[in-house]
């Protein structure tokens, strides 16, 4: 009986057989001429038929661009990186606001406003609008847009200022220009008691509800904490020297000054101008133009921090431009837009898109079934050979197309945060143009009521004018829904107050800090 392990039997024979023709066409493999960038022939021939597959690289998994791909689709699919988003999404947080809540926020907003009002009637202050809107802007802000655009997120203040109610937003506006006539006219504004009613109101402010808010009015002691009151007169003792004009040493350099500064901006004082120490006893006029001053004095400051943040953006965008290649549309303008942001967002999906179609083209040769016979082996590993050294270029161009990209997005972030001072900035200097219209509007105003310009001679400015931001989204503004002739005749509207007679000049000169 023949032994079954023996090198004659059948099965050893055939494996003898199996072992030749692999060795054989292993050397034909190895005769034939190969791409040089064809990296999946780089390991032996035994080797090579006994895997039966193709490495792009030893440290890379067969699947690994598969699995990338597939972490990449699940992070699509979980994206929720949408500013916009937001607008469509509803969540439910189980503290639903109930109907005596919602009447307790309008009627905490009504008391606000109406004790700002006062504020501002007092002291003969105009208002930013009548105050029969006073409902329909909480309501429906964004109708109204252009009516309270002046103090719409600015200016940038102490605190946090209250965001909806506009009219505490002007008293906080006008209670820093008192301190900066106080600071001019060298009157003591750090007495510890108006700085501790300063301070209480600072607290009373930043309730984020009306419960909270009436709670702080009964007691502001609630919100104090001793690093809280540092801060504040920390910040009151910069603020004495920062809102301060450094070209006037004097109370008549000041005066001087403020009669200048409005003639650089084409503003014309009327007759008998002249600014008082004791700033309580000016009548409306002179203290109007004043203020309108103060503005200018503010806008010229952020001019100039424009200016200095210019010089160093132009050297950002110099460095990014000589980082990559940037296109003929991608200005300096252009590239912090949102449509910026999407269209690289596009191109970085598109870059991934051609990578992952590279890698699965390349998978799909890699697996591709091959013939039984040495003749079909041979023709087909020929084939796929070219087609796989094909899609390896393939896969290379779209690797270095998405590395490209990705180097590209990171230097326009990096500018993107480098400039982002520069912008806020403009954003500043802008916003304040608004406010800066309104103060003028209200000058001229005044001047007609006192008989000092004919009403039919009153200059037309640009906030009366149909002018709108272009990144606004309020499209439905105050300004779509009323006319030039009714917008004009709403903003005339605040009629004269009376003063503060029989108050001594010693108190005068105090109150309000």
């Amino acid at each position: 009986m023949a032994d079954s392990d023996g090198s004659n039997s059948p099965p050893a024979r055939a494996e003898q057989k199996t072992a030749a023709s692999r060795e054989a066409l292993a050397e034909i493999i190895a005769a034939q001429t190969q791409p040089g960038n064809a990296t999946h022939l780089s390991l032996p021939g035994s080797e090579y038929l006994a895997s039966g597959d193709f490495h792009l690289s030893p440290s890379a998994s067969p699947t690994v661009h598969l699995e990338a791909a597939h972490l990449r689709l699940q992070d699509i699919l979980d994206d929720t990186d949408d500013e916009n988003a937001e607008r469509y999404v509803v969540e439910e947080t189980g503290e639903l606001v109930d109907e005596e809540t919602m009447l307790l926020e309008r009627e905490v907003y009504v008391q606000r406003e109406s004790m700002a009002i006062k504020w501002l009637r007092e002291r003969k202050v105009p208002l930013l609008y009548h105050p029969r809107y006073l409902g329909r802007v909480f309501e429906q802000p964004n109708r109204f847009a252009g009516m309270i655009r002046p103090f719409y997120l600015h200016p940038p203040l102490d605190f946090d200022a209250p965001e909806a109610n506009f009219f505490e937003r002007q008293c906080l506006r006008f209670e820093e220009f008192t301190r900066w006539q106080s600071y001019h006219r060298d009157i003591d504004t750090m007495q510890e008691e108006f700085m501790v009613e300063s301070y209480n109101a600072a607290l009373v402010r930043e309730a984020t509800s009306a419960r909270e808010w009436r709670a702080l009015m009964a007691n502001p002691k609630l919100a104090h904490s001793a690093a809280r009151q540092e801060e504040f007169w920390n910040r009151r003792r910069e603020e004495k020297e920062l809102l301060h004009d450094d070209e006037c040493a004097n109370f008549d350099e000041y005066r001087a000054g403020v009669v200048a500064r409005l003639a650089r901006n084409g503003v014309q004082v009327s007759a008998g101008f002249d600014l008082l120490v004791d700033f309580w006893l000016q009548d409306r006029l002179t203290m109007w133009t004043e203020y309108l001053a103060f503005e200018y004095w503010h806008m010229e400051q952020m001019s100039d921090d424009v200016t200095d943040w210019r010089v160093r953006h132009d050297e950002a965008y110099e460095r990014l431009r000589q980082k990559t290649a940037l296109g003929a549309h991608e200005t300096p303008e252009y590239l912090p837009t949102q449509e910026a942001q999407t269209q690289r967002r596009v191109e970085r999906d598109q870059a991934y898109r051609q990578l992952d179609l590279a890698a699965l083209e390349f998978a799909r040769l890699q697996r591709q079934p091959r013939g039984r016979s040495h003749e079909q082996m041979f023709m087909s590993h020929i084939r796929r050979t070219r087609m796989l050294a094909e899609a390896q270029v393939q896969l290379d161009a779209a690797e270095e197309a998405k590395d490209a990209m990705l180097r590209h997005e990171e230097a326009v972030v990096q500018f993107l945060h480098e400039t982002e001072t520069y912008r806020e900035a403009c954003d500043i200097r802008d916003r304040h143009e608004y406010l800066l219209a309104w103060a003028k509007d209200r000058y001229y105003e005044i001047r007609c009521e006192t008989g000092q310009m004919p009403p039919g001679r009153a200059p037309r400015v640009s906030f009366l004018s149909a002018r709108v931001m272009p990144e606004d989204s309020a499209t439905t503004s105050q300004r779509h829904l009323l006319g030039p002739r009714e917008l004009f005749q709403m903003h005339r509207s605040p009629p004269t107050y009376p003063g503060r007679e029989g108050v001594p000049a010693s108190q005068r000169s105090a109150k309000g800090h």
